[in-house]
């Protein structure tokens, strides 16, 4: 369960508490797992803090890797054990590969089915009795292990690792850790058998926006309340994009009516306890800007009315708080703020990138805007942009100054009808990217 890249709180929120409604309606083999596709901002932290929830797990990627398919209770033996042994315990559990492992636990070799039949096809040959050699002494796992084992580490995707495979030409990978410590087995009917991570997207379903390597995973649903975006799926799913001020305000809509929804077979099951309608109530704030946001609907009044009263928490104290933690910028890099709340676009051919960072004031982050300048022109060039724009908001006074690289002046004057003056377009009344600033900039490419 992910949100977008860069996350903010209504996709942070979304996935943990849609995570949660999902988990209440699955069967006991699956589990949601709520996941964030980078390090969260300060507004998200104080929300997380207030409720007393740990943040989700930071996800790199979905990329398939040995991990998704090794077997991790291997049956290993020391090189003391004997032939009969090895052969009792292939047969009792149906395995063809065991790890031989010394007295440090460490991987000291392996035995194979293939070394087991050329030593009894060797001594059937030389007449001997199998598994037992002349002076009466049992053949033992020293005697048939091979020491130069094909390893593999447990992270390494699994195209690199079936590489590995093809050119030993062996029956399978043992899976150790930094101390060569067996922790799995990849056979080759494992690298058949695969299957693909299953995800399901909150509050965006552009590509460009979510985690690295998802066309290699199978997206199961998407909740989401902007434009439909370019991620395809090979069959029909629950996709649900709705304008509404924020993801949240659906989740929200799930709990407090579960009968409404026919995704949701369960919905005696579903139950809004304080702590989730709080995390929600949060979400809501954060995205509409306390219902200040001109993507405000009615539905997320609703909502946030509804949640403030099965909490009993004050909204405006709770907004303050929130916002507080938001706009306090002073120990943030340049670097960083133009990093913040990042999405990517494309328009008329363009490749495009909007920040967004929302402030109490802006006369108290002008003298800024040098430095933020330099830094948007220098993530332009990292990132091959054709626009690069960061939008600095004033969430009280509701306005916007747009800092633009110098290439993109034309553009931003063309899109907004205003003269661009001192390196920044302020934009009385925008505080929106959705609705107010990707429209009018995408016309204008």
């Amino acid at each position: 369960m992910i949100g977008h890249r860069n996350p903010d709180t209504d996709c942070t929120i979304a996935a943990i508490t849609y995570a949660a409604l999902k988990q209440s309606q699955a069967d006991g083999n699956t589990l949601l797992i709520p996941a964030v596709l980078g390090p969260l901002n300060p507004e998200t932290r104080a929300v997380l803090a207030h409720f007393h929830i740990r943040a989700p797990f930071a996800l790199a990627d979905v990329l398939p890797r040995v991990r998704d398919i090794m077997t991790i209770n291997v049956h290993s033996v020391t090189d003391g054990a004997t032939l009969h042994d090895v052969a009792a315990l292939m047969h009792e559990y149906q395995i063809r590969t065991i790890p031989v492992i010394g007295p440090d636990d460490r991987l000291r070799g392996v035995v194979t089915v293939d070394e087991i039949a050329d030593r009894y096809l060797s001594e059937l040959q030389r007449g001997e009795r199998p598994g037992r050699p002349p002076g009466g002494m049992p053949v033992t796992v020293r005697d048939l292990m091979r020491a130069d084992v094909a390893t593999v580490s447990a992270d390494v995707l699994i195209e690199e690792a079936q590489r590995v495979l093809i050119e030993v030409k062996g029956r399978s990978l043992i899976v150790v850790d930094d101390d060569d410590r067996v922790v799995g087995l990849a056979t080759r009917t494992d690298f058949l058998r695969r299957q693909r991570r299953r995800i399901i997207l909150v509050d965006h379903s552009q590509r460009a926006q979510s985690v690295e390597g998802l066309e290699t995973a199978e997206v199961v649903e998407v909740v989401d309340h902007h434009n439909i975006g370019d991620v395809t799926t090979g069959a029909p799913i629950f996709y649900l994009a709705d304008p509404v001020g924020a993801t949240a305000t659906l989740i929200a809509e799930m709990y407090l009516d579960p009968e409404r929804w026919f995704h949701l077979p369960h919905p005696e099951r579903v139950a809004l306890d304080e702590t989730t309608a709080g995390l929600l109530l949060s979400a809501i704030i954060s995205d509409t800007l306390l219902l200040r946001s001109p993507t405000t609907t009615i539905r997320d009044r609703r909502a946030l009315a509804a949640l403030v009263a099965r909490t009993g928490l004050n909204a405006e104290v709770l907004a303050k708080e929130m916002f507080a933690a938001r706009s306090d910028i002073s120990a943030r890099t340049a670097e960083e703020l133009v990093g913040n709340d990042y999405k990517p676009y494309e328009f008329g051919g363009k490749a495009v990138g909007v920040a967004q960072v929302d402030v109490m004031s802006l006369d108290a982050v002008r003298g800024r805007y040098d430095e933020l300048r330099d830094a948007l022109a220098a993530a332009k060039g990292r990132q091959g942009l054709d626009v690069s724009v960061l939008m600095m908001t004033d969430i009280i006074g509701e306005a916007t100054d747009l800092l633009f690289d110098p290439e993109s002046r034309p553009i931003i004057e063309r899109a907004f009808g205003v003269q661009a003056s001192g390196g920044y377009a302020h934009l009385p009344g925008v505080v929106s990217r959705k609705k107010q600033l990707i429209p009018p900039l995408s016309s204008a490419l």
